[in-house]
């Protein structure tokens, strides 16, 4: 539609299409086009170019977000011990305590940590009476 408008009023410059300058040599006005074109593209080529960039840096930063932090983004109970370190499901119980806040912090705990914690320490308690018994008989 805009190029037909271009044609019908030429020298004249309508919404961004530059009508022919010599409308009555089509293979001018031919030439003249492709090179409003070839402009074209290569204004589309650093639009797409720059739109890539700025796609890389979004992901890039969205990637940086999501980045696994805290003790429980790689399935353990998500406890972070009195000495630094994240401690693991078989340690919850031993380290922290029942309770596992009471002697370590939550770091994106996961479900169940409250029942490890509990059983854990059940079974740290059948450990120390099985060891107590074992040394008191001897």
């Amino acid at each position: 539609m805009l190029s037909a408008l271009a044609a019908a009023l030429p020298g004249v410059a309508v919404a961004g299409v530059r009508a022919c300058s010599s409308p009555g040599s089509v293979t001018a006005c031919f030439v003249e086009r492709c090179e409003v074109i070839s402009d074209c593209a290569r204004f589309a080529g650093r639009v797409v170019l720059t739109a890539a960039a700025a796609i890389v840096i979004v992901l890039a930063v969205v990637h940086e977000a999501d980045a696994c932090q805290g003790c429980g983004c790689r399935g353990g109970p998500g406890y972070r011990a009195p000495n630094g370190r994240c401690v693991s499901w078989a340690q919850i119980g031993r380290i922290c305590g029942s309770p596992p806040t009471t002697h370590c912090a939550a770091e994106g705990p996961n479900a169940g940590a409250d029942e490890a914690a509990q059983e854990g320490q059940r079974i740290q308690r059948l450990k120390d009476a099985a060891g107590k018994n074992d040394g008191a008989g001897e």
